[in-house]
């Protein structure tokens, strides 16, 4: 699995913002299903583990849904929308379609992948134990 980041710190990089040119599909750059690739790992690695002794906390980078550490999208090369975290929560009150259609196009791309079956394997399908501290 490949890891790709253009700025590890959320700087501003964002055009000033032109009402008349908001699109929300901009924010949804990034956005998708998991590769093949990614897939396999995912479940070589749950396989893998589930015979631990360990418990495993994780998350999938890039599939939590309305992430805001996403928001300034350090992976894109050049980022279009809405990229200014301060912005973004502006957005929230200010902007409310424009964050709903945002969020919404998040899920429709999440459903795709989960009916395509495109999903990292969920923790259910993994033994449940008692842990000791």
């Amino acid at each position: 699995m490949k890891s790709v980041s253009l700025s590890s710190i959320p700087i501003v990089r964002q055009e000033p913002i032109d009402e008349s040119r908001l699109d929300q599909r901009d924010n949804l750059e990034g956005c998708g299903t998991l590769s093949d690739g990614d897939l396999a790992h995912f479940r070589d690695q749950a396989r893998r583990l589930a015979s631990s002794k360990r418990a495993v906390v994780a998350t999938f980078g890039g599939l939590a849904f309305g992430d805001i550490a996403l928001v300034p999208a350090p992976f894109l090369k050049h980022p279009r929308g809405i990229r200014d975290i301060t912005e973004w929560y502006i957005a929230t009150a200010n902007r409310k379609e424009y964050v709903h259609a945002i969020l919404s196009g998040q899920c429709e791309i999440a459903l795709f992948a989960y009916r395509a079956g495109s999903c990292p394997p969920s923790t259910s399908t993994l033994k449940a134990r008692s842990i000791r501290f």
